[in-house]
Protein backbone atom coordinates (compact mmCIF):
# COMPACT_ATOMS: atom_id res chain seq x y z
CA UNK A 1 0.00 0.00 0.00
CA UNK A 2 3.02 2.32 0.31
CA UNK A 3 3.75 2.76 -3.39
CA UNK A 4 1.42 4.94 -5.44
CA UNK A 5 1.75 4.55 -9.21
CA UNK A 6 1.25 7.44 -11.59
CA UNK A 7 -1.02 5.27 -13.76
CA UNK A 8 -2.72 1.90 -13.37
CA UNK A 9 -3.71 0.27 -16.66
CA UNK A 10 -6.35 -2.43 -16.24
CA UNK A 11 -6.29 -4.91 -19.11
CA UNK A 12 -3.17 -6.29 -20.78
CA UNK A 13 -4.50 -6.66 -24.28
CA UNK A 14 -2.82 -4.88 -27.18
CA UNK A 15 -4.19 -1.42 -26.30
CA UNK A 16 -3.43 -1.68 -22.59
CA UNK A 17 0.04 -3.12 -23.09
CA UNK A 18 0.94 -0.49 -25.69
CA UNK A 19 -0.22 2.22 -23.26
CA UNK A 20 1.90 0.86 -20.43
CA UNK A 21 4.95 0.46 -22.68
CA UNK A 22 4.84 3.96 -24.14
CA UNK A 23 4.18 5.63 -20.77
CA UNK A 24 6.92 3.65 -19.04
CA UNK A 25 9.44 4.65 -21.68
CA UNK A 26 8.44 8.27 -21.11
CA UNK A 27 9.37 8.04 -17.42
CA UNK A 28 5.86 7.59 -16.02
CA UNK A 29 5.45 4.90 -13.34
CA UNK A 30 2.87 2.38 -14.52
CA UNK A 31 1.23 -0.71 -13.09
CA UNK A 32 -0.23 -3.06 -15.74
CA UNK A 33 -2.94 -5.31 -14.28
CA UNK A 34 -4.71 -8.28 -15.79
CA UNK A 35 -6.71 -11.21 -14.45
CA UNK A 36 -4.97 -13.68 -16.77
CA UNK A 37 -2.03 -15.72 -15.49
CA UNK A 38 -0.85 -16.77 -18.97
CA UNK A 39 0.61 -13.30 -19.51
CA UNK A 40 3.03 -13.83 -16.62
CA UNK A 41 4.89 -16.55 -18.54
CA UNK A 42 4.92 -14.35 -21.65
CA UNK A 43 6.84 -11.54 -19.93
CA UNK A 44 9.13 -13.95 -18.08
CA UNK A 45 9.86 -15.85 -21.29
CA UNK A 46 10.57 -12.63 -23.15
CA UNK A 47 13.84 -12.24 -21.25
CA UNK A 48 14.98 -15.74 -22.30
CA UNK A 49 16.25 -15.84 -25.92
CA UNK A 50 15.64 -19.59 -26.12
CA UNK A 51 12.03 -19.28 -24.98
CA UNK A 52 9.16 -19.96 -27.38
CA UNK A 53 6.67 -17.93 -25.36
CA UNK A 54 6.99 -14.90 -27.64
CA UNK A 55 4.95 -16.92 -30.11
CA UNK A 56 3.67 -20.18 -28.73
CA UNK A 57 3.37 -21.53 -32.26
CA UNK A 58 6.98 -20.69 -33.16
CA UNK A 59 7.51 -19.34 -36.67
CA UNK A 60 6.22 -22.41 -38.53
CA UNK A 61 3.35 -21.50 -40.84
CA UNK A 62 2.65 -24.54 -42.98
CA UNK A 63 -0.98 -25.47 -42.34
CA UNK A 64 -4.18 -23.74 -41.21
CA UNK A 65 -3.71 -24.89 -37.62
CA UNK A 66 -0.38 -23.04 -37.35
CA UNK A 67 -2.18 -19.66 -37.35
CA UNK A 68 -3.99 -17.89 -34.57
CA UNK A 69 -7.66 -17.24 -35.51
CA UNK A 70 -7.62 -13.58 -34.42
CA UNK A 71 -5.80 -11.21 -36.74
CA UNK A 72 -5.88 -7.47 -37.33
CA UNK A 73 -5.18 -5.17 -40.25
CA UNK A 74 -2.73 -2.57 -38.95
CA UNK A 75 -2.33 0.73 -40.80
CA UNK A 76 1.17 1.85 -41.84
CA UNK A 77 0.85 4.83 -39.47
CA UNK A 78 0.14 2.55 -36.50
CA UNK A 79 2.93 0.17 -37.56
CA UNK A 80 5.33 3.12 -37.52
CA UNK A 81 4.14 4.15 -34.05
CA UNK A 82 4.47 0.60 -32.71
CA UNK A 83 8.01 0.60 -34.09
CA UNK A 84 8.74 3.89 -32.31
CA UNK A 85 7.93 2.29 -28.93
CA UNK A 86 10.10 -0.75 -29.71
CA UNK A 87 7.49 -3.44 -30.40
CA UNK A 88 6.90 -3.76 -34.16
CA UNK A 89 10.52 -4.67 -34.96
CA UNK A 90 10.29 -7.64 -32.59
CA UNK A 91 7.84 -9.40 -34.91
CA UNK A 92 9.34 -12.10 -37.12
CA UNK A 93 8.74 -11.49 -40.84
CA UNK A 94 6.65 -14.66 -40.93
CA UNK A 95 4.30 -13.19 -38.32
CA UNK A 96 3.02 -10.36 -40.51
CA UNK A 97 2.31 -9.65 -44.14
CA UNK A 98 2.19 -6.30 -45.88
CA UNK A 99 -0.70 -6.41 -48.33
CA UNK A 100 -0.22 -4.40 -51.50
CA UNK A 101 -3.72 -4.49 -52.96
CA UNK A 102 -7.34 -4.36 -51.84
CA UNK A 103 -10.21 -5.55 -54.01
CA UNK A 104 -13.80 -4.90 -52.89
CA UNK A 105 -16.90 -5.82 -54.89
CA UNK A 106 -20.48 -6.84 -54.42
CA UNK A 107 -22.60 -9.79 -55.42
CA UNK A 108 -25.76 -7.94 -56.42
CA UNK A 109 -24.39 -5.81 -59.21
CA UNK A 110 -21.23 -4.67 -60.92
CA UNK A 111 -19.83 -2.25 -58.32
CA UNK A 112 -16.17 -2.72 -57.43
CA UNK A 113 -13.23 -0.70 -56.20
CA UNK A 114 -9.51 -1.46 -56.19
CA UNK A 115 -6.61 0.06 -54.28
CA UNK A 116 -2.96 -0.49 -55.19
CA UNK A 117 -0.14 0.51 -52.82
CA UNK A 118 2.03 1.58 -55.75
CA UNK A 119 -0.52 4.23 -56.73
CA UNK A 120 0.27 6.03 -53.48
CA UNK A 121 4.04 5.45 -53.52
CA UNK A 122 3.75 3.07 -50.58
CA UNK A 123 5.24 -0.44 -50.22
CA UNK A 124 1.98 -1.67 -48.70
CA UNK A 125 -1.54 -0.54 -47.82
CA UNK A 126 -1.29 -2.10 -44.38
CA UNK A 127 -0.21 -5.20 -42.50
CA UNK A 128 -2.06 -8.34 -41.48
CA UNK A 129 -0.74 -9.56 -38.15
CA UNK A 130 -1.92 -12.18 -35.68
CA UNK A 131 -3.06 -10.54 -32.45
CA UNK A 132 -1.19 -13.12 -30.36
CA UNK A 133 2.09 -12.34 -32.13
CA UNK A 134 1.69 -8.58 -31.72
CA UNK A 135 0.81 -8.94 -28.03
CA UNK A 136 3.88 -11.09 -27.44
CA UNK A 137 6.07 -8.53 -29.19
CA UNK A 138 4.68 -5.85 -26.87
CA UNK A 139 5.29 -8.10 -23.85
CA UNK A 140 8.86 -8.65 -25.00
CA UNK A 141 9.41 -4.90 -25.24
CA UNK A 142 7.89 -4.41 -21.77
CA UNK A 143 10.33 -6.93 -20.29
CA UNK A 144 13.19 -4.54 -21.08
CA UNK A 145 11.34 -1.28 -20.43
CA UNK A 146 11.72 0.87 -17.30
CA UNK A 147 9.02 2.14 -14.91
CA UNK A 148 6.53 -0.69 -15.56
CA UNK A 149 5.37 -3.29 -13.06
CA UNK A 150 3.25 -6.14 -14.41
CA UNK A 151 0.67 -7.49 -11.97
CA UNK A 152 -0.89 -10.46 -13.72
CA UNK A 153 -3.21 -13.09 -12.30
CA UNK A 154 -4.86 -10.29 -10.33
CA UNK A 155 -8.63 -10.49 -9.97
CA UNK A 156 -10.00 -7.05 -9.14
CA UNK A 157 -12.80 -7.07 -6.60
CA UNK A 158 -13.26 -3.39 -5.79
CA UNK A 159 -12.02 -0.05 -7.00
CA UNK A 160 -12.59 3.28 -5.24
CA UNK A 161 -11.24 6.82 -5.10
CA UNK A 162 -10.05 7.62 -1.57
CA UNK A 163 -9.95 10.95 0.27
CA UNK A 164 -6.45 11.67 -1.07
CA UNK A 165 -7.87 11.33 -4.60
CA UNK A 166 -5.97 8.13 -5.25
CA UNK A 167 -7.56 5.07 -6.83
CA UNK A 168 -7.44 2.10 -4.50
CA UNK A 169 -7.70 -1.14 -6.53
CA UNK A 170 -8.46 -4.09 -4.30
CA UNK A 171 -7.46 -7.45 -5.77
CA UNK A 172 -7.74 -10.87 -4.17
CA UNK A 173 -3.95 -10.98 -3.97
CA UNK A 174 -3.06 -7.39 -3.02
CA UNK A 175 -4.12 -3.75 -3.07
CA UNK A 176 -2.72 -1.35 -5.66
CA UNK A 177 -2.89 2.46 -5.65
CA UNK A 178 -2.65 4.85 -8.60
CA UNK A 179 -3.45 8.48 -9.32
CA UNK A 180 -4.90 7.78 -12.77
CA UNK A 181 -6.92 4.71 -13.76
CA UNK A 182 -7.00 3.57 -17.40
CA UNK A 183 -9.70 1.06 -18.38
CA UNK A 184 -8.37 -1.08 -21.23
CA UNK A 185 -10.23 -4.20 -20.20
CA UNK A 186 -12.35 -4.88 -23.25
CA UNK A 187 -15.95 -4.73 -24.36
CA UNK A 188 -17.35 -5.97 -21.04
CA UNK A 189 -15.15 -3.55 -19.07
CA UNK A 190 -15.14 -3.89 -15.30
CA UNK A 191 -13.64 -0.40 -15.03
CA UNK A 192 -16.47 1.09 -17.10
CA UNK A 193 -19.04 -0.48 -14.78
CA UNK A 194 -17.22 0.66 -11.63
CA UNK A 195 -17.12 4.21 -12.99
CA UNK A 196 -20.86 4.06 -13.81
CA UNK A 197 -20.26 5.16 -17.39
CA UNK A 198 -23.36 4.42 -19.50
CA UNK A 199 -23.17 3.08 -23.05
CA UNK A 200 -25.22 3.36 -26.19
CA UNK A 201 -25.38 -0.05 -27.83
CA UNK A 202 -27.37 -2.37 -30.03
CA UNK A 203 -27.20 -5.92 -31.29
CA UNK A 204 -26.70 -6.42 -35.03
CA UNK A 205 -28.39 -9.84 -34.83
CA UNK A 206 -25.33 -11.05 -36.72
CA UNK A 207 -22.30 -13.18 -35.94
CA UNK A 208 -18.86 -13.22 -37.51
CA UNK A 209 -17.42 -16.62 -38.37
CA UNK A 210 -13.65 -16.46 -37.96
CA UNK A 211 -11.15 -19.06 -39.14
CA UNK A 212 -8.07 -19.67 -41.31
CA UNK A 213 -8.44 -21.13 -44.80
CA UNK A 214 -6.04 -22.54 -47.37
CA UNK A 215 -6.96 -21.66 -50.94
CA UNK A 216 -6.04 -23.32 -54.23
CA UNK A 217 -4.76 -20.05 -55.66
CA UNK A 218 -2.30 -17.76 -53.89
CA UNK A 219 -3.74 -14.61 -52.36
CA UNK A 220 -1.40 -12.30 -54.31
CA UNK A 221 -0.86 -10.19 -51.14
CA UNK A 222 -4.38 -8.88 -51.64
CA UNK A 223 -7.13 -8.20 -49.11
CA UNK A 224 -10.35 -9.46 -50.71
CA UNK A 225 -13.80 -8.38 -49.56
CA UNK A 226 -17.12 -9.22 -51.14
CA UNK A 227 -20.49 -7.84 -50.09
CA UNK A 228 -22.56 -10.97 -50.64
CA UNK A 229 -26.31 -11.18 -50.21
CA UNK A 230 -25.91 -13.32 -47.09
CA UNK A 231 -23.34 -10.94 -45.58
CA UNK A 232 -19.85 -9.49 -46.18
CA UNK A 233 -16.89 -11.88 -46.32
CA UNK A 234 -13.23 -10.88 -46.11
CA UNK A 235 -10.13 -12.91 -46.95
CA UNK A 236 -7.11 -11.30 -45.28
CA UNK A 237 -3.76 -12.60 -46.63
CA UNK A 238 -1.40 -14.28 -44.20
CA UNK A 239 2.37 -14.86 -44.35
CA UNK A 240 3.48 -18.49 -44.25
CA UNK A 241 6.83 -20.22 -44.00
CA UNK A 242 7.56 -19.95 -47.73
CA UNK A 243 5.73 -16.83 -48.88
CA UNK A 244 8.62 -14.44 -48.17
CA UNK A 245 11.13 -16.50 -50.15
CA UNK A 246 8.75 -17.62 -52.90
CA UNK A 247 6.46 -14.86 -54.30
CA UNK A 248 4.20 -17.45 -55.91
CA UNK A 249 3.42 -18.94 -52.51
CA UNK A 250 0.88 -17.61 -50.06
CA UNK A 251 -2.22 -19.75 -49.88
CA UNK A 252 -3.42 -18.96 -46.35
CA UNK A 253 -5.98 -16.30 -45.48
CA UNK A 254 -7.75 -15.25 -42.32
CA UNK A 255 -11.52 -15.30 -42.83
CA UNK A 256 -14.09 -12.94 -41.33
CA UNK A 257 -17.57 -13.85 -42.59
CA UNK A 258 -20.48 -11.84 -41.15
CA UNK A 259 -23.89 -13.49 -41.34
CA UNK A 260 -27.32 -13.09 -39.80
CA UNK A 261 -27.40 -15.05 -36.56
CA UNK A 262 -29.67 -17.84 -37.81
CA UNK A 263 -27.59 -18.31 -40.97
CA UNK A 264 -24.35 -18.19 -38.98
CA UNK A 265 -25.68 -20.95 -36.76
CA UNK A 266 -26.47 -23.11 -39.80
CA UNK A 267 -23.11 -22.48 -41.50
CA UNK A 268 -21.16 -23.12 -38.29
CA UNK A 269 -22.78 -26.54 -37.95
CA UNK A 270 -21.66 -27.71 -41.43
CA UNK A 271 -18.90 -30.27 -41.78
CA UNK A 272 -15.59 -29.01 -43.14
CA UNK A 273 -16.23 -29.98 -46.77
CA UNK A 274 -19.65 -28.35 -46.90
CA UNK A 275 -18.37 -25.28 -45.09
CA UNK A 276 -15.47 -24.87 -47.51
CA UNK A 277 -17.79 -25.09 -50.50
CA UNK A 278 -20.05 -22.35 -49.13
CA UNK A 279 -17.12 -20.17 -48.10
CA UNK A 280 -15.47 -20.41 -51.53
CA UNK A 281 -18.80 -19.53 -53.14
CA UNK A 282 -19.19 -16.52 -50.81
CA UNK A 283 -15.96 -15.10 -52.28
CA UNK A 284 -17.14 -15.88 -55.81
CA UNK A 285 -14.37 -18.53 -55.99
CA UNK A 286 -11.85 -15.73 -56.65
CA UNK A 287 -9.11 -17.83 -55.07
CA UNK A 288 -10.37 -21.18 -56.32
CA UNK A 289 -11.54 -24.04 -54.17
CA UNK A 290 -10.54 -24.28 -50.51
CA UNK A 291 -8.00 -26.94 -49.63
CA UNK A 292 -8.38 -26.92 -45.85
CA UNK A 293 -9.93 -24.91 -43.04
CA UNK A 294 -9.13 -24.50 -39.35
CA UNK A 295 -11.50 -24.72 -36.41
CA UNK A 296 -14.22 -22.06 -36.70
CA UNK A 297 -15.22 -19.48 -34.09
CA UNK A 298 -18.54 -17.66 -34.02
CA UNK A 299 -18.48 -14.15 -32.53
CA UNK A 300 -21.77 -12.28 -31.88
CA UNK A 301 -21.63 -8.74 -33.30
CA UNK A 302 -22.69 -5.77 -31.21
CA UNK A 303 -22.02 -2.06 -31.53
CA UNK A 304 -21.23 -0.29 -28.27
CA UNK A 305 -20.07 3.23 -27.47
CA UNK A 306 -19.45 4.75 -24.05
CA UNK A 307 -21.35 8.02 -23.62
CA UNK A 308 -18.20 9.49 -22.12
CA UNK A 309 -14.59 8.32 -22.03
CA UNK A 310 -13.63 9.95 -18.74
CA UNK A 311 -14.69 9.94 -15.11
CA UNK A 312 -13.02 11.14 -11.92
CA UNK A 313 -9.31 10.55 -12.53
CA UNK A 314 -10.05 7.74 -14.97
CA UNK A 315 -10.31 7.15 -18.72
CA UNK A 316 -11.44 4.41 -21.09
CA UNK A 317 -9.56 3.28 -24.20
CA UNK A 318 -10.04 0.67 -26.92
CA UNK A 319 -12.92 -1.79 -26.72
CA UNK A 320 -13.77 -0.56 -23.23
CA UNK A 321 -14.84 2.70 -24.89
CA UNK A 322 -16.16 1.47 -28.26
CA UNK A 323 -16.75 -1.62 -30.38
CA UNK A 324 -17.77 -1.50 -34.04
CA UNK A 325 -18.82 -3.84 -36.81
CA UNK A 326 -15.75 -5.63 -38.27
CA UNK A 327 -16.74 -4.50 -41.77
CA UNK A 328 -13.51 -2.61 -42.47
CA UNK A 329 -11.29 -4.14 -39.80
CA UNK A 330 -10.73 -0.81 -38.04
CA UNK A 331 -11.43 -1.84 -34.43
CA UNK A 332 -7.82 -2.24 -33.29
CA UNK A 333 -6.66 0.80 -35.28
CA UNK A 334 -9.23 2.92 -33.45
CA UNK A 335 -7.98 1.50 -30.15
CA UNK A 336 -4.37 2.35 -31.02
CA UNK A 337 -5.58 5.83 -31.95
CA UNK A 338 -6.93 6.14 -28.40
CA UNK A 339 -3.59 5.00 -26.99
CA UNK A 340 -1.57 7.50 -29.02
CA UNK A 341 -3.87 10.39 -28.09
CA UNK A 342 -3.84 9.54 -24.37
CA UNK A 343 -0.08 9.00 -24.28
CA UNK A 344 0.52 12.32 -26.04
CA UNK A 345 -1.57 14.18 -23.46
CA UNK A 346 -0.02 12.41 -20.45
CA UNK A 347 3.59 12.65 -21.60
CA UNK A 348 3.25 16.38 -22.26
CA UNK A 349 1.65 16.82 -18.84
CA UNK A 350 4.42 14.82 -17.17
CA UNK A 351 7.12 16.91 -18.85
CA UNK A 352 5.47 20.05 -17.48
CA UNK A 353 4.92 18.48 -14.03
CA UNK A 354 1.13 18.74 -14.31
CA UNK A 355 -1.28 16.46 -12.48
CA UNK A 356 -1.78 13.53 -14.90
CA UNK A 357 -5.35 13.03 -13.70
CA UNK A 358 -6.42 16.67 -14.05
CA UNK A 359 -9.91 16.81 -15.62
CA UNK A 360 -8.79 19.37 -18.22
CA UNK A 361 -6.18 16.91 -19.55
CA UNK A 362 -8.61 14.00 -19.59
CA UNK A 363 -11.18 16.13 -21.39
CA UNK A 364 -8.54 16.98 -24.00
CA UNK A 365 -8.08 13.25 -24.64
CA UNK A 366 -11.84 12.73 -24.90
CA UNK A 367 -12.25 15.56 -27.42
CA UNK A 368 -9.39 14.20 -29.51
CA UNK A 369 -10.89 10.73 -29.80
CA UNK A 370 -14.66 10.85 -29.44
CA UNK A 371 -15.37 12.65 -32.72
CA UNK A 372 -12.96 10.41 -34.64
CA UNK A 373 -14.41 7.22 -33.19
CA UNK A 374 -18.02 8.32 -33.69
CA UNK A 375 -17.24 9.29 -37.27
CA UNK A 376 -15.85 5.83 -38.02
CA UNK A 377 -18.77 4.12 -36.27
CA UNK A 378 -21.32 6.14 -38.26
CA UNK A 379 -19.45 5.37 -41.48
CA UNK A 380 -19.43 1.63 -40.75
CA UNK A 381 -23.11 1.67 -39.83
CA UNK A 382 -23.91 3.49 -43.08
CA UNK A 383 -21.91 1.00 -45.15
CA UNK A 384 -23.57 -1.93 -43.43
CA UNK A 385 -27.04 -0.55 -44.12
CA UNK A 386 -26.18 0.47 -47.69
CA UNK A 387 -24.67 -2.85 -48.73
CA UNK A 388 -27.06 -4.89 -46.61
CA UNK A 389 -30.10 -3.66 -48.52
CA UNK A 390 -31.52 -5.58 -51.49
CA UNK A 391 -33.64 -2.60 -52.61
CA UNK A 392 -33.07 -2.35 -56.40
CA UNK A 393 -32.85 1.46 -56.33
CA UNK A 394 -30.23 1.40 -53.58
CA UNK A 395 -28.43 -1.39 -55.42
CA UNK A 396 -28.23 0.75 -58.56
CA UNK A 397 -27.10 3.82 -56.58
CA UNK A 398 -24.34 2.02 -54.73
CA UNK A 399 -23.05 0.27 -57.84
CA UNK A 400 -22.99 3.56 -59.72
CA UNK A 401 -21.35 5.35 -56.81
CA UNK A 402 -18.71 2.68 -56.13
CA UNK A 403 -17.71 2.53 -59.79
CA UNK A 404 -17.55 6.33 -59.97
CA UNK A 405 -15.26 6.44 -56.92
CA UNK A 406 -13.06 3.74 -58.45
CA UNK A 407 -12.56 5.96 -61.52
CA UNK A 408 -11.99 9.17 -59.54
CA UNK A 409 -8.28 9.27 -58.67
CA UNK A 410 -8.46 12.16 -56.18
CA UNK A 411 -11.33 10.70 -54.14
CA UNK A 412 -9.67 7.29 -54.09
CA UNK A 413 -6.43 8.86 -52.88
CA UNK A 414 -8.26 10.61 -50.04
CA UNK A 415 -9.96 7.36 -49.00
CA UNK A 416 -6.72 5.39 -49.19
CA UNK A 417 -4.73 8.00 -47.29
CA UNK A 418 -7.28 8.05 -44.48
CA UNK A 419 -7.46 4.24 -44.40
CA UNK A 420 -3.65 4.03 -44.08
CA UNK A 421 -3.74 6.49 -41.17
CA UNK A 422 -1.60 8.97 -43.09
Amino acid sequence: MNKIYDVAVVGAGIAGTATALSLGKAGINVCLLDASNSLRSATEGATNPDSQTLDHRGIKRECVDDFSPRVSAITPANADWLSSIGAWQLLDEQQLLGYTRMHVWEELGSGEINFEAGDYQRPSLGFIVENDSLLRALMSAIADAPNIECCFDRSIQKCRLNDERVHVIECVEETIQARLLVGADGANSFVRRVLNIPTREWDYDQSAIVCTAETAQHHAMTAWQRFAEQGPVAYLPLADTLSHSDPSHGHFSSIVWSLDSVEAERVSALDDDAFMRELAKALDTKLGELQSVSARFKVPLRQRHAKRYTAKQAVLIGDAAHTIHPLAGQGLNLGLGDVKALVEVLVEASQKSYDLAHPVLLERYQRARKVENLSMMVSMEGLKRLFGSSDPILRWLRNTGVNAVDRHTLIKRQIATRAMGL
